[in-house]
């Protein structure tokens, strides 16, 4: 696939690259009563959803509105 979603609760993994067709999507995390009541009395409850793809697609999303070099490795020389 080309995009990937990675999700965790409090920094523990729930999905790990789970395969997407589109990269504007809904995802939604159904979250257990373990998980929320140990939230609860920390105060805080951290879900991170990370979306990535592989590294055409990064590429390209990183180049929009740029020329197109038609060498996805090709690069200036600049460094970030």
């Amino acid at each position: 696939m080309k995009y990937f979603i990675t999700t965790s609760v409090d920094d523990r993994t729930v999905t790990w690259r789970q395969d997407i067709a589109d990269p504007f999507v809904h995802h939604t995390i159904i979250i257990g009563w373990p998980v929320l009541l140990r939230g609860l009395f920390r105060r805080r409850l951290k879900v991170v959803v990370d979306l990535g793809g592989d590294a055409e697609t990064i590429f390209q999303v990183m180049n929009l509105g740029q020329p197109e070099t038609g060498d996805p490795t090709a690069h200036d020389g600049t460094t970030s």
